[in-house]
């Protein structure tokens, strides 16, 4: 029943499988600890409360996407940024270049 709970999720988080095998991990570790700290006889009653009090897999994949979505975007805004710093400074530099030609140029030796 959490194994299947759990595919449930991890399908809905099928864009990230990184953020997937962590959250495979933590999610079967809580369910499996709520199983056990629960006081009922029956395995199979203690998974189904385990996983009606954790919540709709879809709901959970929905917020994890969320989070997953703004630090790639962050991650990318970062490498934009240094692409173009980089184009910058290598523009300068041929400019800079250019100019240092201009003034004095390479002797020629024949």
């Amino acid at each position: 029943m959490i194994d299947a709970y759990v595919d449930a999720l991890l399908g809905a988080l099928r864009h990230d499988r990184s953020l997937a095998r962590r959250v495979r991990r933590e999610v079967e570790d809580h369910l499996w600890e709520a199983v056990a700290a629960d006081p009922s006889v029956e395995d199979r009653e203690a998974q189904r409360r385990a996983i009606a009090s954790f919540g709709d897999p879809r709901l959970i994949a929905a917020q994890l996407a969320a989070v997953s979505l703004e630090k790639q975007t962050r991650r990318t805004g970062a490498a934009v940024i240094l692409i173009v710093a980089g184009v910058y400074i290598t523009m300068k530099a041929r400019v800079a270049w250019y100019a240092l030609m201009v003034r004095s140029p390479p002797a020629l030796i024949c």
